[in-house]
């Protein structure tokens, strides 16, 4: 019994720890979600002396930002689908933003292969702007 016990307890934190977070909005895709992260960043931001570009966050009003655009927070755990593919229509924001460090207007993170699907539709200036020359991040 105790051996049961220690072994959920063991899961439960393992498990947690591999969380990750993405944000839904319905019909929506990738660009539109790029355009919003931008734009929520430059809003909820405080610009930084002699740094154009960048911004100091509160990761609180960004959220609020999103979620005010139509957004949604979504938690991802490992093994949702019997492995970490993400399915189409979730894309990654900006997490931890409370350290007070300055971030470009322009970063995201990674995103999913999904999220990069998406692009594939639009022009390829666009391509440009949120993917890069060689595909490697949108």
């Amino acid at each position: 019994m105790r051996r049961s016990l220690v072994l959920a307890l063991l899961l439960a934190v393992v498990s947690t720890g591999c969380t990750k977070f993405y944000w839904t909005k319905s019909g929506a895709q990738f660009p539109a979600f790029a355009d919003d992260h931008r734009e929520c960043l430059q809003a909820a931001g405080l610009p930084v002396a002699n740094r154009p570009g960048y911004v100091v966050v509160s990761e609180q009003d960004f959220r609020r930002c999103l979620v005010a655009r139509g957004w949604s927070r979504y938690e991802r755990r490992p093994g949702e689908y019997g492995d970490w593919t993400v399915r189409v229509g979730l894309y990654r924001g900006l997490e931890d933003l409370e350290n007070l460090t300055p971030v470009a207007i322009t970063d995201l993170p990674e995103q999913p292969p999904s999220a990069k699907a998406d692009v594939k539709y639009f022009s390829d200036e666009y391509k440009k702007q949120y993917v890069g020359p060689q595909g490697n991040k949108p």
